[in-house]
């Protein structure tokens, strides 16, 4: 196959071929030697391979000789590569936009809400209904816009002032996301998205002292509270919502599966599908924001609340797949261990899936369910 050079992961092109077999760090064979790189295999390496210096043994062809040579010598002239830096600066231009369609809509939530507290609901539900067009046209049936694109944004810190319009709209989002990965029609995902920007309207009619509340609720406190969905029924029905579906989705939110929830305190198979699946977005969201009572968690400690504390009270199987959707999407992140220490996240443990299997950047592989001091705090580019 003649001469080998070797590149680093940056410098390899599709349609080059390996000029060595590749191992990963647990000494398994990624890819055998004389293999064709395709667009596929460079995901890969570069999900597992984060070293800057990291280098990999190319097979010397006549078809990327005269490449291979330029990038030799651009790596002694300029070790930076322009278009590496026009790539990072679209990027930021990208996600940036995104986040604008957050704060954009963060704000039309605002102002509905607003309209609703002056009690002018009879006008509100086409506003709604261009609402959630506009979500969907935009950020959720949006073909450039990835599911993590929108987790991303989601576990984002915000402002806890604006807590309930940006719930209201991350609830929504999520919903819809479980619904996907639940392979539900079409109708079901545009119930479930409704559904989570419409589930707390209810607390417009609470009084604001209980909701604002920085310590814990006393118990006429909390009755009050656990009117919100019915309160969100009735506002429903004033704005002309007569669906079923998504009045009972919206209603049914905080019961649970052994029956200890409200406002009815039924159980598993009296809960419908819609409901079930905001419970779990509603919960979620509001454990990674900052509250006025509760300060965010941790996004790996999330799921760990959401194995130990929701068994028996949400839907079993709904959780582990949300779960292990939203974990996937990590599997590659560089992450900041409570030792100080900088690794990525190679692969999730199959029974205990939020104590992933990491790399530190000296190359060492820490299993976290045998080394149980070892706990991820942040992310790298927070």
């Amino acid at each position: 196959m003649g001469n080998k050079v070797s590149l680093k992961i940056k410098d390899i092109k599709i349609g080059m071929t390996l000029g060595e077999d590749l191992f990963d760090y647990q000494g398994k064979l990624m890819f055998s030697k004389n293999l064709k790189i395709d667009s596929l295999m460079i995901k890969k390496i570069n999900d597992l391979f984060f070293e800057e210096d990291f280098q990999i043994k190319i097979n010397m062809e006549k078809t990327h000789k005269e490449e291979i040579n330029l990038l030799q010598r651009k790596e002694k002239i300029n070790p930076i590569d322009i278009k590496d830096k026009v790539e990072i600066k679209n990027i930021s231009k990208y996600k940036q936009e995104i986040s604008n369609q957050f704060d954009e809509f963060h704000n039309n939530m605002k102002f509905l809400f607003g309209e609703l507290e002056q009690n002018n609901s009879n006008n509100l539900k086409d506003d709604f209904r261009k609402f959630l067009n506009k979500i969907n046209n935009r950020l959720i049936n949006n073909s450039l816009i990835s599911d993590m694109d929108l987790i991303n944004e989601i576990v984002k810190d915000q402002k806890i002032e604006d807590y309930l319009f940006n719930h209201s709209v991350n609830v929504a989002i999520i919903s819809n996301l479980i619904g996907k990965w639940l392979n539900l029609e079409k109708e079901d995902l545009k119930i479930l998205t409704l559904g989570g920007l419409v589930h707390d309207i209810g607390k417009l009619r609470i009084d604001k002292k209980i909701l604002d509340k920085p310590g814990k609720l006393t118990e006429e406190e909390f009755e009050e509270v656990k009117k919100h969905p019915s309160y969100s029924h009735k506002i429903l029905n004033e704005m002309g919502y007569s669906e079923e579906t998504l009045l009972r989705a919206v209603t049914f939110h905080h019961e649970r599966e052994d029956g200890t929830g409200y406002p009815l305190g039924i159980k598993s198979k009296n809960i419908p599908i819609h409901a079930k699946i905001i419970a779990i977005a509603d919960i979620f969201d509001a454990m990674t924001s900052n509250r006025v009572y509760d300060k965010k968690k941790n996004i790996f400690k999330v799921m760990e609340k959401f194995q130990e504390e929701t068994f028996g009270k949400l839907d079993y199987k709904m959780v582990v797949l949300f779960i292990k959707k939203f974990l996937e999407f990590y599997i590659g992140s560089e992450v900041i261990l409570n030792n100080g220490d900088k690794a990525k996240i190679l692969n999730f443990n199959s029974f205990e899936i939020t104590k992933p299997v990491l790399m530190t950047e000296e190359g060492n592989i820490i299993d976290t369910t045998k080394n149980r001091t070892i706990e991820i705090v942040n992310f790298r580019n927070n």
